[in-house]
């Protein structure tokens, strides 16, 4: 299978589109671990610098051209991407202005069209770090409704990685050389980092997640995504280097939040840091290189909150100016709408409450002028009237005086008149101040009534407030709890997937060997009756030749006397005429050395039979003896140890051959291997099962001269960091103190973990019972009133478990603390706002009783902004 890439970068533009002085970095990066042989290990890797339309359509189309079957095609882009009204996505080449982008620069059409073409068995790999890149692959699916482009559109084994979703915009790294998604990428690649399933090898789903991940610590506003369809997000991009560091950079990822390594964490990174041997330079610079993107996010967030504070305290409200300033920060800075809220809440409170202090001031003095006012104008009507009255009692006085005696008739009617309009005047001012009093008491119910509005309104936000953030926790909790289930299914399933490959194999293996065991044992048999036929053909022929050869003998040996007896019959004939002649063939044949002549040679003979016979069953039994032993031999090298163990045992128990006894031992030794790597194999599964403690337990049975002794004790220390990380959450998190000492028993004294651990236990009791100490100090300091003895002692404690039980101390002490309130500021003709500190409430329900907290009237409050980190 060849591997071809083309990496394109586009810096300069014509007008309308600003220049991107980080591609051709990009490209000089990605060429560099594509074509690194224990990196990407790429057999063609074409680079293309600032192209125009003809140059850049004519290598896209030779780069998936030149792609055989089974071959793997990478295409990678960076520069600007331009979207039309109907978000159809265009890659801009130098050529490319705002206006001319359709004529000037490459469509994604193009690039799926050949694509699609040559799509058979190929792989092919997009990878788009470019503005609105994520039109791409959101275009090629939206096609896919057409039931009759369906087939066309889902090319097989192909997968997009984009920088970011077709709404945003991508990042140039301004304290680096390489755009924020490439950097990451590369990185991945070049630390081996971005491995994650333990195989050895970088797939591209594996380093997208790896790139999403860093790139959103970074800037939360990306969202990089990838688009796969069929198995094209397992396409292996690269090999992945394995060592100490990216281990220890693993760690450092594991236990880091929010730019800072928990004090457990830090533990953890120093005993592995000790056990690797790792020096404090390269474990700093990885923890630095680590920690980065959430240091850069922070202090983003910080420069953030620290502008718009400057910018409160200059002016409040905000202008809309302003605001969109503000706007324009955030993006800058890469911040999401939701931590921007956050810091705006924070912020702003304070001030807001001062201005509404100040206006509600503003608008009593306003009403008590209004009353001032009302008063003057009243007090001026009454002199009014009683000028206007004294005036007329001299005019009557007057006209008494000239027209004393016309006016007597008239004086009578004219005074009850005055008398009816004094009377009159008077229920006027009755009704008016009576008009007045109604008004200003509607006023002051207005008033009451506007104020108790608003704390309510107040009262329900805050109760809102409150209730969203315990259902965004909520919902927080369930999501998490939702991707441990699934990532604990998805291990679960692909462990049952691998365990039953390996049986599958096994039972292959096995069914193999015995089939071969049976075809060697057939032809064994077939060799062994041909030998013994062999063997007993030869035996009959050679028994034929003893019995021919004994038969000459016995009929040389009857010849012999036949003629001896001739002999002596015609000596006895002849002795008949001479006795002496007889007596003296007779004294002749019956000497004693003749006779004894033929006792030996009879008993020789039969000696030798015996000895040739002897000979010829001890050579029988040898060759009997040595077809066992190569049974025997043969069981052993097939694996069949058992039955080895047993031919052996006959043999030794018939006879005392060392060579028995010798294969007696291989066996044995044989099948103790096999079942030590049978309880290898059996730990194995109880750790993927996370039954770490029955794994501990198998291994530790182990012999030490066991082939596979050092692969257990390896595997032991693993298991045991494992189990040690287990016992840690269970004593720190959940407050297992028991269960977790009983899990440190678990572990081995010979492995460096167990070593490591002998004094935790006593360490932990130690710490549990200062922490139920300072508990109770705490309660006790709460029951008694003593806030900041309270506070003071939440603080001793040391694990999260009893840090839990302490927060709703903290929160009881805390708002007893703040409930004096804090007189307003006296208005100016031009106020500028101070923020005042705002105590931050645990939304936990007080584990203590529900009684409001005694006032202390000689203390000044005390504003603690963080109950967990006062010092924050």
């Amino acid at each position: 299978m060849a591997k071809k890439a083309l990496l394109i970068g586009v810096s300069q533009y014509e007008a309308g589109l600003s220049p991107l002085a980080a591609a051709p970095k990009d490209v000089a990066a990605m060429w560099r671990v594509l074509q690194s042989p224990e990196l990407g290990a790429f057999d063609e890797v074409k680079t293309l610098i600032d192209p125009d339309l003809e140059a850049m359509q004519t290598a896209i189309d030779l780069l998936f051209q030149s792609c055989q079957k089974g071959d793997l095609g990478l295409l990678y882009f960076s520069g600007h991407g331009i979207t039309d009204d109907s978000d159809r996505l265009y890659l801009a080449t130098r050529r490319t202005s705002k206006d001319t982008f359709r004529s000037t620069a490459v469509s994604a059409s193009f690039i799926h069209g050949i694509m699609r073409d040559r799509s058979y068995q190929r792989q092919h790999v997009l990878i788009l770090d470019c503005c609105y890149s994520g039109a791409f692959a959101e275009g090629w699916q939206s096609k896919g409704v057409d039931v009759k482009l369906k087939p066309q559109l889902e090319v097989e084994g192909s997968v997009v990685l984009t920088s970011s979703t077709s709404t945003q915009k991508s990042y140039e790294d301004k304290e680096g050389e390489l755009s924020l998604y490439t950097n990451y990428i590369v990185q991945g690649i070049e630390s081996g980092a971005a491995e994650s399933d333990g195989d050895g090898m970088i797939s591209a789903d594996e380093l997208h997640e790896y790139a999403k991940r860093h790139v959103q610590s970074a800037k939360p506003a990306m969202k990089p995504e990838i688009y796969g369809f069929r198995q094209g997000i397992k396409i292996v991009l690269s090999r992945a280097k394995v060592d100490t560091k990216l281990e220890y950079r693993r760690l450092v990822e594991r236990y880091a939040e929010n730019g800072e390594i928990s004090f457990v964490g830090q533990d953890i990174l120093e005993f592995q840091r000790e056990r690797w041997e790792l020096s404090d330079e390269v474990a700093i610079a990885i923890e630095n290189e680590v920690l980065e993107p959430d240091r850069k996010r922070l202090k983003n967030l910080e420069r953030y909150e620290k502008s718009l504070e400057r910018a409160c305290k200059k002016q409040f409200p905000l202008t809309e100016k302003i605001l969109g300033q503000f706007k324009d920060l955030q993006e800058v800075l890469g911040l999401r709408d939701e931590d921007v809220l956050a810091i705006q809440e924070r912020v702003m409170s304070s001030y807001i409450e001062v201005q509404k202090q100040h206006e509600l001031k503003i608008e009593k003095q306003r009403l008590i002028a209004l009353e001032q006012l009302r008063q003057s104008e009243l007090r001026k009507q009454q002199e009014l009237d009683l000028e206007n009255q004294r005036l007329a009692e001299l005019e009557q006085q007057r006209l008494r005086d000239s027209e004393q005696e016309r006016l007597k008739t008239e004086a009578k009617l004219k005074a009850e008149r005055e008398a009816e309009q004094k009377r009159q005047e008077q229920q006027k001012l009755t009704e008016l101040e009576q008009q007045r009093l109604r008004d200003a008491e509607q006023e002051k119910l207005k008033a009451e009534a506007k104020l108790k509005a608003e704390r309510e309104a107040e009262q329900k936000r805050q109760e809102q407030q409150r209730l969203a953030e315990l259902e965004q926790q909520r919902l927080r909790d369930a999501e998490q709890e939702k991707l441990k289930a699934e990532a604990r299914l998805k291990s679960e399933r692909e462990a049952e997937q691998k365990r039953q490959e390996q049986q599958r194999v096994a039972e292959l293996v096995q069914q193999k060997l015995r089939d071969a065991e049976q075809e060697k044992l057939k032809a064994e048999a077939k060799r062994q009756a041909a030998r013994e036929a062999e063997q007993q053909r030869q035996e009959q022929q050679r028994l034929a030749k003893l019995e021919q050869q004994r038969q000459r003998e016995a009929e040389k040996k009857q010849r012999l006397l036949e003629v001896e007896r001739q002999n002596i019959q015609s000596r006895t004939d002849d002795a008949r005429s001479s006795p002496s002649i007889v007596e003296q063939t007779i004294d002749r044949i019956i000497k004693p050395k003749n006779l004894y002549l033929i006792i030996g040679v009879s008993a020789i003979a039969a000696i030798a039979s015996l000895v040739i016979y002897m000979l010829w069953q001890q050579s029988e039994s040898n060759k009997r003896l040595s077809i066992e032993l190569e049974a025997v031999n043969s069981l052993k090298t097939t694996g069949k140890y058992q039955e080895c163990i047993d031919r052996a045992k006959r043999i030794s128990t018939n006879g005392n051959d060392a060579r028995a006894q010798s294969l007696l031992q291989e066996c044995q030794s044989g099948l103790n291997e096999i079942e030590e790597k049978s309880q290898l194999l059996e730990a194995k599964k109880f750790a993927a099962d996370n039954k770490l403690q029955d794994a501990l337990r198998i291994v530790a049975k182990i012999n030490t001269n066991s082939s596979v002794y050092a692969d257990s004790l390896k595997l032991a220390e693993q298991w045991s960091s494992g189990l040690l990380v287990n016992a840690t959450k269970k004593y720190q998190e959940e407050g297992k103190l028991q269960e977790a000492i009983a899990l440190l028993k678990v572990i081995p004294k010979n492995v460096a973990t167990g070593k490591a651990t002998e004094q935790l236990p006593s360490k932990w009791q130690a710490e549990w019972k200062a922490n139920e100490t300072a508990l109770k100090s705490a309660n006790n300091a709460i029951k008694e009133s003593r806030w900041n003895d309270a506070i003071a002692e939440s603080k001793k404690i040391t694990t999260p478990y009893w840090q839990k039980q302490t927060e709703a101390i903290v929160q009881k002490a805390n708002a007893a603390l703040v409930s004096v309130p804090v007189s307003a500021p006296e208005p100016q003709a031009q106020p500028t706002y101070e923020p005042q500190p705002q105590p931050r409430y645990d939304p936990q329900p007080s584990v203590s009783n529900n009684e409001p907290p005694q006032r202390e009237p000689q203390r000044e409050p005390k504003i603690i902004l963080d109950p967990v980190n006062p010092g924050r």
